[in-house]
C-alpha cells in the first residue's frame, strides 16, 4: 500500500513510519528541511520537500498514494488556517481514497472522566480552532471523500511526549513553562505512541468517522 504522511519526522510520525514500513507499505513523507529528510529516510520513507501551505505538493502527493495520514501541525497562532489549507488539499488529492486526520481529545474539553465520539464539543481556547476543521473534514464525506478523524489524548512512550518531558525538566531544575495553561482541568487522557500509530494505519481502511483513542490515565 502506498501511504503519504505529513509530520513523519515528528514524535508520533516517527513511530508511525516504523509501523508502516515494517508492514511493507511504500511510504512518502512531507519534510521541510534536510534534517527532516534524513530522519524519514533512515526510517525507510521517501521524503517529499514542501510546506503545509504548498497545496499543489500536498494534492499531487496524496493523489499518488493509496491513503493519506495527516499528522503535521504548526503549533502556533496560524495552526487553524494552515491546517485548513493542508487538509483541503490532501482531501482533494486523495479523492475517494482513505484520509486519516489527526485531532486531539481536548476538543471535548473536561468530560469529567469519559468521552464518546458523539459527545458535544467543549474545547479550551488552545484547541478551539480544531472544531470547525474536523467538522469540515468529516463533511467531505458528502462529496465522496473518505475521511476519518482520530483524536488521541496526550501521547507518551519511548521517553517522549509532554508527559515525559515536563517532569524531567522539573527534576533537572530547568525552568518549566507550558503553553497548555488553557487546557481542560482534571485528569488528562493518555495514548501510547506505538499502539496509536498502528491504529492510525488500520484506520486507512474503514469508512469515515470520528474515533477517540482508548484512554490511559
Amino acid at each position: 500500500m502506498k501511504v503519504f504522511v505529513t509530520g513523519g519526522s515528528g514524535y508520533i510520525g516517527r513511530s508511525l513510519l516504523r509501523v508502516l514500513v515494517e508492514r511493507g507499505d511504500e511510504v512518502t513523507a512531507l519534510v521541510r528541511s534536510e534534517e527532516s529528510a534524513k530522519v524519514v529516510g533512515e526510517l525507510g520513507a521517501t521524503p517529499v520537500r514542501g510546506q503545509l501551505t504548498d497545496a499543489d505538493v500536498l494534492r499531487s502527493s496524496a493523489a499518488a498514494a493509496d491513503g493519506v495520514i495527516h499528522l503535521a501541525l504548526t503549533g502556533d497562532e496560524h495552526s487553524g488556517e494552515v491546517d485548513r489549507i493542508a487538509s483541503d488539499a490532501l482531501l482533494e488529492g486523495a479523492g475517494s481514497k482513505p484520509y486519516v486526520h489527526t485531532g486531539g481529545a481536548w476538543t471535548w474539553g473536561n468530560t469529567d472522566g469519559a468521552v464518546t465520539e458523539d459527545a458535544p464539543y467543549d474545547p479550551p481556547v488552545i484547541t478551539s480552532w480544531r472544531v470547525a476543521g474536523e467538522e469540515r473534514v468529516l463533511a467531505a464525506q458528502q462529496q465522496g471523500r473518505h475521511p476519518v478523524v482520530v483524536n488521541p489524548g496526550l501521547v507518551y512512550g519511548h521517553q517522549g511526549g509532554l508527559p515525559a518531558s515536563s517532569p524531567g525538566r522539573v527534576h533537572r531544575g530547568a525552568p518549566f513553562r507550558t503553553s497548555v495553561t488553557a487546557a481542560p482541568t482534571g485528569p488528562w487522557c493518555m495514548s501510547m505512541t506505538s499502539p496509536l500509530s498502528m491504529r492510525s494505519r488500520w484506520r486507512l481502511r474503514p469508512a469515515g468517522y470520528t474515533w477517540v483513542s482508548p484512554v490511559r490515565t
